[in-house]
């Protein structure tokens, strides 16, 4: 409780911002409401169940593309995610009765598609349940050995912010750039923007500011894969809601040096050494949002070819590294 700004967004949010340190840069108490997989049309459930026990001032939705250029996934599994967390009676019969026709019965009242259905499991869940942390609703009841949740991949630090362990020196997944280019190709998707168009009623209705951002991908994936086509196309829809949007992978190299190496995959989940930095940044963004005086030429560069043409240099020159490609 007493939460008054909320993060929204999917996996990279999740790995990627501290809302600490907007608690420091502009006194508000922030929390990361990032959940893998989540849609656009989740964000409006999650934040009328947050608005339950807090007087929320304040959204900021971390875009991730993906999610507004592609149709959202309509089957019992994706479905029954976000609804089964949702505790408060009257939101999760709403979301049940809005998405009747996609839900499978059995999973409203179970959660058998996360049951774990061995002898080690078992025993593993028996145990955890059985640790004063698990009965004190203690996020380290879930860390393994290592002291990291396994989907994470590294230690939650509070807030709703889990720091993301180094395993490679350049991102996996090469591949993976032929399905952003598809998706960075496509038209913004209808049912997403009025999804969207309802989470801002519910915004207006309630005095709460909307800011949006999308966090910075892994640099190299994000140029060939012409991601900046699918951000022209949602700097224009959030315009026309008068919406400030900021892309941060337009960062100067100067204010957030980062290459590839800083992501586990070319998709652009971050590790922790690049996402405190970037937290740093964002805070320092917002701050000055919230005061009406963002200078974006102190931040931004001034176009995505400007910084196609000058990032490697740029990073070298503020690092003293040599770039390191996917």
């Amino acid at each position: 409780t007493g939460y008054d700004t909320i993060v929204l967004g999917a996996s990279h949010t999740r790995c990627s911002i501290d809302v600490s340190y907007m608690d420091i840069m502009s006194g508000a108490h922030a929390f990361n409401m990032g959940i893998p997989g989540e849609t656009v049309d989740d964000m409006y459930y999650v934040l009328k169940s947050v608005c339950k026990d807090n007087k929320v001032k304040k959204v900021i939705i971390d875009v991730d593309y993906y999610y507004w250029m592609n149709g959202q996934s309509q089957n019992h599994f994706s479905r029954s995610f976000i609804y089964q967390q949702i505790s408060d009676p009257a939101i999760k019969a709403e979301y049940l009765w809005k998405n009747k026709e996609y839900i499978d019965i059995r999973n409203v009242f179970s959660r058998r598609l996360t049951w774990k259905c061995t002898l080690d499991k078992a025993k593993t869940n028996i145990k955890l349940k059985n640790t004063e942390a698990y009965k004190n609703y203690d996020m380290s009841a879930g860390l393994d050995t290592d002291g990291y949740f396994a989907t994470a991949g590294g230690p939650y630090l509070g807030k709703g912010f889990c720091y993301r362990y180094r395993i490679n020196e350049v991102p996996g997944n090469p591949s993976y750039v032929n399905t952003m280019k598809g998706n960075a190709a496509k038209s913004l998707d209808k049912t997403v923007i009025s999804q969207f168009e309802r989470f801002l009623d519910y915004c207006n209705d309630n005095d709460i500011k909307v800011v949006c951002v999308s966090t910075p991908i892994t640099p190299d994936a994000f140029k060939e894969a012409q991601v900046d086509r699918a951000s022209e196309k949602l700097k224009e829809l959030f315009d026309s809601y008068n919406i400030k949007y900021y892309d941060f992978n337009k960062t100067l190299m100067s204010v957030l040096p980062r290459d590839d190496s800083g992501y586990v995959d070319t998709e652009g989940h971050m590790y922790g050494e690049l996402a405190v930095k970037y937290s740093d940044v964002l805070a320092k963004v917002l701050a000055d949002d919230a005061e009406g005086n963002v200078n974006e030429e102190e931040y931004f560069y001034k176009s995505y070819e400007d910084m196609y043409e000058t990032m490697k240099d740029d990073y070298e020159a503020a690092t003293g590294l040599e770039w390191k490609s996917y």
